[in-house]
């Protein structure tokens, strides 16, 4: 199976999902969790004080959760936010002007043309998401490419990827190094609740990056 068909095999999933009345969410992981996931590629730093960091860099925060709720925005007290998840918005509460919620498929390029541009902070942790993403480093890689596209110049991206469904992220990383206005650390890990192997990824946005993240065919 390519990794088209595999695409329109997870729409496929995702529909019936949604027709089995709204099941598939996502936890509301606080702001601790982040932390402990991404602490090992922040090099001692924590998102509280990368934020403070952006804030003070660029007066504001305008940053995204991508396969999550709202509440590690609101703990984080972006300034522009916006919670990116499959679940009916008829069920959504307590949406602000300062955080909205996208309630649709990440899979999808219409979901991501909804998030706004020039994100200084991408965060995405979605266990329970990855059930019903398929196995392939080309669509990976494409989600990858996607919040890539969304963020400014000197923002960050801090993504969670399961063993697997990132295999190529080590290779990947080294590629990046070498690349101008891209910094990206990896560090794999097992994850403490459902006992999974995972990546942790760091990704930083710097002037003269590509627009397209940089990929093997770029060695």
């Amino acid at each position: 199976m390519n990794h088209f068909s595999e695409i329109r095999q997870s729409f496929a999933e995702v529909k019936a999902l949604r027709a089995e009345g709204d099941k598939w969410r996502y936890d509301e992981e606080p702001l601790s969790v982040f932390e402990s996931t991404f602490g090992p590629v922040l090099n001692g730093q924590t998102i509280g004080e990368l934020v403070s960091h952006l804030r003070a860099k660029k007066g504001h925060v305008r940053a995204s959760n991508i396969l999550g709720g709202r509440k590690v925005l609101e703990e984080l007290g972006v300034d522009d936010g916006v919670s990116v998840r499959l679940i009916n918005k008829s069920l959504v509460e307590g949406d602000t002007s300062k955080i909205r919620t996208i309630g649709e498929n990440v899979l999808s390029k219409k979901t991501w043309e909804q998030i706004p541009a020039e994100q200084d902070l991408i965060l995405s942790i979605g266990r329970a998401a990855y059930i019903g993403l398929p196995v392939s480093d080309d669509i990976w890689y494409w989600f990858l490419n996607q919040a890539w596209g969304k963020l400014a110049v000197g923002g960050v991206m801090l993504l969670q990827a399961p063993l697997g469904k990132g295999s190529g992220l080590e290779s990947l990383s080294k590629i990046a190094q070498n690349v101008h206005g891209v910094t990206m650390r990896v560090h794999r890990y097992v994850d403490s609740n459902d006992h999974d192997t995972y990546y942790a990824i760091y990704v930083e946005k710097g002037a003269g990056s590509p627009k397209d993240f940089p990929t093997k065919s770029m060695k």
